[in-house]
């Protein structure tokens, strides 16, 4: 699958192209439109945007090791941006790369800018009175395609309940990534140490689950694996899964950087 990087600089070496696969458009003639990614306006509101030039690498990893190989990528895209002082997008996720400028990780965290969830609320069903549950939010990942996956999707979810059905998307997707699952079955069981996992935790005090997937229009579904409605299921998890933790991971002044052989 596709793991795809834009850079938006006003200069590019004139060598790049040579470099790596990269294709170099001028921006009047990009079919990129940086204005797709959602928080592009809030970025421009406060940083004259470069528009010269648009950058693309576009690779396809092999079957083995992804998510080693999509670091390997996104670490040549954060070094052309660093030296262009050009603004890092990552396609598929459709985020601003934030701190571009430092090197990548060794080590591979889900929750490192590797997943975005893209959120929708179903306006007919927010209109309902105060007093009944709307079930108008949902939540649909970006990112796990490039490592050979479906997205993941959890529709129907109460407003008291949004972050835990993120969370239990997130803890699901760093199973199916790192987890190696043979298959990704219609029964998932998702181990305790999987959400901690995400954000590079060692230990996490909390409880696994299991959660049945549904296939429909290219994207697993999320549901409670015994029928029960969806939001008891979420309320019943929110005493492990309420939180939400800052990304990327905050420990840049002590991670081990990506090594690369280049010259």
């Amino acid at each position: 699958m596709t793991v795809q990087f834009l850079i938006v600089a006003d200069r590019m070496p004139s060598d790049l192209a040579r470099a790596v696969s990269w294709r170099i458009y001028r921006a009047r003639d990009s079919p990129f439109d940086p204005k797709e990614v959602w928080s592009y306006a809030h970025w421009a509101g406060s940083h004259p945007p470069p528009s010269a030039y648009h950058a693309v690498l576009s690779a396809r990893p092999p079957a083995l090791d992804k998510p080693r190989w999509a670091q390997t990528i996104r670490a040549y895209a954060r070094g052309v941006a660093a030296q262009t002082d050009g603004l890092l997008i990552d396609w598929v996720t459709g985020e601003i790369v934030l701190e571009h400028s430092r090197p990548e990780r060794a080590t591979f965290l889900l929750g490192d800018q590797w997943l975005g969830v893209a959120h929708d609320i179903h306006e007919e069903r927010h209109r309902l009175p105060p007093t009944e549950a709307c079930a108008a939010i949902s939540h649909q990942t970006r990112g796990l395609v490039r490592f050979g996956l479906p997205e993941l999707g959890i529709d129907g979810v109460d407003c008291v309940n949004r972050h835990v059905a993120l969370n239990v998307l997130r803890a699901l997707a760093q199973h199916l990534v790192c987890g190696r699952p043979r298959s990704v079955g219609r029964l998932q069981e998702v181990p305790p140490e999987a959400f901690g996992a995400y954000w590079g935790a060692t230990t996490f005090d909390g409880n696994g689950f299991s959660a049945l997937l549904t296939a429909s229009g290219g994207v697993s579904w999320v549901g409670p694996p015994d029928g029960e409605p969806l939001n008891d299921w979420l309320a019943a998890m929110g005493t492990d899964l309420q939180s939400l933790a800052g990304c990327p991971p905050d420990d840049f002044a002590t991670y081990d950087p990506l090594v690369l052989a280049v010259t």
